[in-house]
């Protein structure tokens, strides 16, 4: 068993850099990820490198705090 299987971990800034590697990293530790980003062309290509079934892609802005 992995560390996070059965977790669910969201990750801002998900599209590229540090967001993407710790998108990549928590999938190889069977986690659910919620991938978050301003970029949904970024999120659909970081989806694709991972498993679609165990990913969740949000494009949206974390500091925009008005409500939706």
């Amino acid at each position: 068993m992995n560390r996070f299987e059965g977790k669910v971990v969201i990750i801002t800034g998900a599209g590229n850099g540090m967001g993407k590697a710790a998108a990549h990293r928590f999938a190889s530790e069977d986690a659910i990820v919620v991938l978050a980003d301003l970029y949904q062309d970024a999120l659909d290509k970081v989806q694709s490198e991972l498993i679609a079934d165990k990913t969740l892609c949000v494009k949206t802005d974390v500091c925009d705090f008005s409500p939706p």
